[in-house]
């Protein structure tokens, strides 16, 4: 059995590709899991040789080799047989129905949004009964955020015996950690003026290098337009100009008291696990945040640019209702957000004031337990890809 996977951003690949990958290889051991990453303006730039180095992927390739394949019907070592279809987990869906109709096989799509060409594809397969809108086609499956969370929460680390325990969540790509670390960690260093007893955790990314991640926190990197402070990393660890010490993490650590993030798929994945968290959208820069179509490619003009997409980006802020997973998809607030020309001290407040208020918290983590569709998805994914090839 062949799985060819379309997927082109960090948060597919973290939270839909690495479940679904490791539940095929589970379940049939001796198929081969084939990668295609197409561009994407959200792309970090080391998706391609993160995927290399995921345990359960055969075969990776980048837009190159998906017009080898579109052309040729082969690509270097790999021969699509009769066993095999295509999952789209992201990006264009035009990559996808082109691809399965060259090869002659079936293009199926797991969404939690909008199809735009149903009829191409021969299963599509969505989070909750809210998106079905053709019973032959659709199949309620799950989330896959809540396979991912589960993935990344095995891990442990010290000092969780604390009195408060936060995990700082400052994003996955470059153009953003260059300035959200250092604004984290001045987010820390105020909360921890102000209450005792705080072990702090930071994550770093996989598709962001080591070097890059201690680039970020050097003085000499800091940005005039927020706040921020340098730190030094030493035996895992972030130690602030002012003597304050964050662990650095790679996964989501048990007893988790708070989390302070970005928007993103982190967000479906921290709900998933029903912890409290409060999530930063700054509008500090608005221009360093990237947009889909022609007003993202106006972005880049000369002169002009930077103003239109700055414009643009304030206007959809107006007009969008929540950012965060959770939130979208209740369509009401569960977690905190705070968006905005934002303050370390704004959010400092914010995470004190819902620390200290345990009943809310408790509350908060049972209402994102209880979200609607957030069931495990992969077990129910290879169910559908597995009916499709040996119907």
């Amino acid at each position: 059995m062949d799985v060819i996977v379309i997927v082109n951003s960090v948060g597919e690949i973290s939270s839909g590709l690495r479940p679904i990958s490791h539940k095929i290889k589970e379940r049939f051991p001796s198929s081969r899991i084939i990668v295609i990453i197409p561009p994407c303006q959200y792309a970090g730039g080391r998706e391609k040789e993160v995927v290399r180095k995921m345990p359960n992927i055969d075969l990776v390739f980048s837009l190159k080799g998906y017009f080898k394949l579109l052309i040729f019907g082969k690509l270097d070592d790999f021969l699509p047989g009769k066993e095999t279809v295509i999952l789209h987990l992201g990006g264009d869906q035009a990559y996808t129905i082109l691809l399965a109709k060259r090869l002659g096989v079936n293009a199926l799509l797991y969404t939690n949004s909008r199809v735009r060409w149903k009829r191409y594809f021969q299963r599509i397969m969505v989070t909750d009964e809210k998106m079905v809108e053709d019973n032959s086609r659709y199949t309620v499956v799950g989330d896959l955020m809540v396979d991912s969370g589960a993935l990344r929460s095995k891990g442990e680390v010290d000092g969780l015996n604390n009195r408060f325990n936060i995990g700082l969540f400052p994003g996955s790509r470059m153009y953003l950690i260059r300035y959200m670390i250092p604004f984290f960690l001045k987010v820390a260093e105020e909360i921890s003026n102000r209450l005792k007893g705080v072990c702090f955790f930071i994550s770093k990314s996989d598709f962001i290098t080591e070097e890059e991640f201690e680039a970020s926190i050097k003085k000499d990197k800091r940005c005039n337009f927020i706040e921020g402070c340098d730190g030094k990393i030493t035996n895992g660890e972030i130690k602030t100009s002012k003597g304050l010490t964050l662990q650095i993490i790679r996964w989501i650590p048990k007893g988790l008291h708070l989390a302070i993030t970005l928007p993103g798929t982190i967000t479906g994945e921290l709900a998933s696990l029903g912890i409290p968290m409060i999530v930063i959208c700054p509008m500090n820069k608005p221009e360093l945040i990237p947009l889909d179509g022609v007003l993202g490619l106006m972005g880049y003009l000369p002169i002009i640019g930077k103003g239109i997409k700055r414009c643009a980006i304030k206007y959809m802020d107006r007009i969008t209702r929540f950012v965060s997973i959770p939130n979208r998809k209740e369509g009401r607030e569960i977690v905190q957000e705070v968006r905005g020309v934002i303050t370390s001290y704004q959010v400092a407040y914010k995470a004190v004031e819902l620390l200290l208020n345990e009943e809310r918290r408790s509350r908060m983590s049972e209402e994102l337990k209880g979200i609607s569709g957030y069931k495990p998805a992969s077990d129910n994914i290879v169910d559908v890809i597995e009916e499709v090839i040996y119907a």
